[in-house]
């Protein structure tokens, strides 16, 4: 291809120098004619002579021919001179050409030749000559040219590519498949021997890492038997330290419980012999006492394990610190009358609403108000909060500060520690375990604070501190109600709200508020209850758990932050579960009170919270059932019941459970439905109320049957509630036979 490019380009060029040269040997003769011409005009005749040059009209391709003198002027011409042409020789050609110059562009060709010695004032002459007439005779040379140029190279190319497919092309082919056949060979060898070395190198490296691997494996070894030692050491210890806790846990709570029990045992006796009403009211009281002092101690124990088990999450909520500190105190009001003190509050900060553990704090400020008000002289306690700010965050450090007697800085350590006490208080090492101030240091640690005591003039203070994070600030205190703790002579009815959708419940509610003299409003829903405390106002309010459209928690939560009220609110649950009732404390709930309602509990809540004393009804005499027996009715309920409302009792018994009778079919009817539509949700709630009714009026058999069901529908279990369900009706078919046994007419 190069060759025939470089052919074609030299051809091309020396046929055009060939055709120039053939052009300047034309215009020689012309040339000399004009020369000659111009030696025989003279001088006087020069100027402006046409004339001279006619003859030239019979050569066509002349376009024009102009003489110039000396002087760059225009001497004689044939046609008109062009005055460009004029002007190109008078500023360049004259100066710079000597000989004969040709000039083509594409279609004229410009001659300019000087005239030596022709004539003292003629210098050149300059002829524009129309190329394409000049070489029309050279046209056909030239296309036969270029033709036979093309057909040369066709020619040559079709010998190219016949040659290269006929010879080269196999010829190559065979020599590129030897040389990648002995390519792939050595290929195969490199590999072949790149495997080998990277082999050698891999066992070098694998022996390198066994060496390595060996010694690290004799040093974790080693380490491991090291840290064997240090743990089995560390466990001996442990062991030896359980031992010794559990020794005093044992001694502790053998003596502490040995305590009450015998106090519990000597009250029996005492009711043995004395049989007067008066008497057997105030023993059964002294002894109801004792009981809630034993399930007080149960409770620690249990706390105190699940601290040391790290199953007390702590759990962060934004929180109203002057109303828990106002509802701790109300709380504690009636025991610290009945021991000759009086609490006061000193809030001296402007923190309204922080974020903390709301009912581990408040578990704190009981365990050290009941320590003050057990342990010390009659006298104020007061509770006092102060903010404080570190080089981090804002804490606040609250303060319990107790009459007396004064505990010696050599104890002041000590009895934080679990099952101690102070040596100088008697009355301490009879009465409880020394588990308080160690659960509340627990807490204390647990929620990141600092704990402590000291001295003051009259007695102790026991100080703690806490982070948090403040939502706001008021420095105007919200205005306190009067106390509602009065003399027996100033006691009046108290008026309690009790919120219960299930009518079952609202009965058991209305009779035992009834028999205690109290009024009371029912409402079944969140919003009622909202209504109701707008417009009125109310010594307490029974608050239930689960309800329509706002559950009692939510509800208990409106009632202290939108509508300011610090009334004493009581939760109502049959869920007996660690989780409601940190929501319901961490709401604004004074206490909880888990279903079936007892009547003595609930005399116990009007006394601590109203001051309202009511006389205790005696325990129940129905012995319980066996255990992993459950009965269709347990009397031991409908005795609380019946003894409850005293002569008219079993008018009273009749009326709760003809009402549970009219409300359970379409209680059981509901679940069936849910059951069948595979409505968890409605399954839930309707097994739910079935469970509360049911256990408030002591149909045992019922109640379980409508906790499982609750349950499994609270997890989206559906499939194993066909059989409950079935059973569902046995019971209930049970339960109104015996009912119609026992009383005809339900």
């Amino acid at each position: 291809m190069v060759f025939l490019t470089v052919s074609t380009i030299t051809f091309v060029a020396v046929f055009n120098l060939l055709v120039d040269k053939v052009t300047q040997n034309q215009l020689e003769p012309l040339i000399k004619q004009i020369s000659i011409q111009s030696k025989n005009i003279s001088i006087d005749d020069i100027t402006e002579q046409t004339e001279a040059l006619s003859w030239l009209d019979a050569v066509p391709y002349i376009k024009q021919a102009v003489v110039f003198g000396k002087n760059a002027e225009t001497l004689f011409y044939y046609k008109k001179p062009n005055q460009e042409v004029t002007h190109k020789y008078a500023n360049q050609w004259r100066q710079t050409f000597t000989k004969t110059n040709h000039y083509s562009d594409s279609e004229v060709l410009h001659t300019l030749q000087p005239i030596g010695g022709a004539h003292e004032n003629v210098e050149s002459i300059y002829l524009e000559v129309d190329k394409r007439l000049l070489q029309k005779p050279f046209h056909p040379i030239w296309l036969g040219g270029y033709a036979g140029l093309v057909i040369f190279f066709l020619t040559i190319l079709a010998t190219v590519w016949f040659f290269m497919r006929r010879y080269i092309l196999p010829v190559r082919r065979f020599v590129d498949a030897v040389l990648e056949t002995k390519q792939d060979q050595l290929l195969s060898c490199e590999q072949s021997l790149q495997d080998i070395e990277h082999t050698i190198v891999d066992l070098q490296s694998d022996n390198q890492n066994w060496v390595e691997h060996s010694k690290q494996l004799e040093l974790k070894l080693k380490q491991q038997t090291d840290e064997t030692l240090e743990i089995t050491n560390r466990l001996i210890a442990q062991y030896e330290n359980e031992k010794n806790t559990k020794l005093a846990l044992i001694n502790l709570s053998g003596r502490g419980l040995k305590a009450l029990v015998h106090k519990m045992i000597n009250d029996v006796e005492f009711l043995k012999v004395h049989i007067t009403e008066s008497q057997v009211h105030e023993k059964a009281s002294q002894l109801n006492d004792s009981v809630h002092e034993l399930l007080d101690v149960i409770e620690r124990l249990q706390i105190y394990s699940k601290l040391n088990d790290n199953q007390l999450p702590v759990e962060l909520q934004q929180t109203d610190l002057y109303r828990l500190l106002h509802s701790v105190l109300e709380s504690n009001q009636a025991k610290a009358s009945q021991n000759e003190h009086t609490l006061t509050l000193s809030f001296q900060c402007d923190v309204r609403e922080a974020i903390l553990d709301p009912h581990k704090l408040r578990q704190i400020l009981n365990n050290l108000i009941d320590n003050a008000i057990r342990f010390s002289s009659p006298g104020n306690i007061e509770l006092s909060l102060v903010e404080s700010t570190n080089e981090t965050k804002p804490f606040l450090t609250f303060s319990v500060s107790d009459p007396g007697p004064i505990i010696d800085t050599v104890e002041q350590q000590r009895i934080f520690e679990p099952f101690q006490q102070a040596s100088n208080n008697e009355q301490a090492m009879t009465v409880g375990l020394g588990l308080g101030l160690a659960i509340s240091s627990q807490l204390i640690s647990l929620m990141l604070g600092d704990y402590g005591l000291g001295a003051t003039k009259k007695g102790n203070r026991f100080w703690f501190t806490l982070p948090i994070e403040v939502i706001f600030r008021s420095t105007v205190l919200p205005e306190e109600k009067p106390s509602s703790l009065k003399t027996s002579a100033e006691k009046a009815l108290k008026t309690i709200l009790v919120v219960e959708d299930n009518e079952v419940n609202q009965s058991v509610a209305l009779n035992m508020l009834e028999k205690l003299d109290c009024n009371v409003d029912l409402v079944s829903d969140g919003k009622e209850a909202l209504d109701a405390c707008r417009v009125s106002e109310y010594d307490m309010i029974l608050m239930d758990y689960h309800m329509p459209m706002m559950s009692g928690i939510e509800v208990t939560q409106q009632i202290r932050e939108g509508l300011k009220l610090t009334v004493p609110i009581i939760a109502l649950t049959a869920d007996d579960d660690e989780q409601v009732k940190s929501d319901f404390y961490a709401a604004g709930a004074n206490d909880i009170l888990i279903k079936p309602v007892n009547f003595n509990k609930l005399v116990d809540l009007l006394t601590r919270f109203l001051g309202d004393t009511k006389e205790k009804l005696p325990e129940s005499t129905t012995f319980d059932h066996a255990k992993g027996s459950t009965p269709i009715l347990n009397m031991r309920v409908v005795d609380d019941i019946r003894a409850m409302a005293g002569e008219s009792g079993q008018q009273m018994v009749e009326q709760i459970f003809q009402v549970y009778m009219e409300h359970t079919p379409s209680l059981i009817h509901a679940i069936k439905q849910a059951y069948k539509n595979q409505n968890a949700e409605q399954l839930f709630k309707s097994a739910h109320a079935l469970k509360s009714s049911s256990l408030n009026i002591g149909a045992s058999a019922v109640a379980e049957l409508a906790k499982q069901i609750e349950m499994l529908a609270r997890q989206n279990n559906l499939d194993q509630i066909g059989g409950y369900i079935d059973k569902l009706d046995t019971h209930y078919v049970e339960l109104t036979s015996f009912l119609d046994e026992q009383w005809r007419g339900i």
